[in-house]
């Protein structure tokens, strides 16, 4: 049954790897396609110290599947390693949504 949410968030718990993340894409896959009228969803990164090639490939494709869609994707409470590894990738530029630090602010 599908259900009128804004927004949705997704905390990741540890560090994205080329082992875990195509859960998380298939999580977030999943969580988009149960729901209808969401407008944003968001990655919270408190807990990734990490981000490795795969993560970056798995987490773009993502991007440019939501933005299909019409979501916004944003990312949330990413530490300095993380987000300085994040600014020197494409995937900022490419995502279609904000950093918010906390994630209350994204909401």
């Amino acid at each position: 049954m599908k259900t009128n949410t804004p927004a949705m968030s997704l905390r990741a718990d540890e560090s994205l790897y080329f082992v875990n993340v195509r859960f998380l894409e298939d999580l977030i896959q999943n969580r988009l396609t149960e729901s209808c009228m969401i407008d944003g969803f968001i990655l919270v990164f408190a807990a990734v110290n990490a981000l490795d090639f795969s993560a970056f490939e798995s987490l773009e494709a993502l991007t440019a599947r939501i933005t299909g869609l019409g979501v916004g994707l944003h990312l949330s409470e990413g530490n300095g390693a993380v987000m300085a590894r994040l600014k020197r990738s494409h995937l900022i530029d490419q995502r279609n949504g904000w950093i918010f630090f906390p994630p209350n602010d994204a909401w």
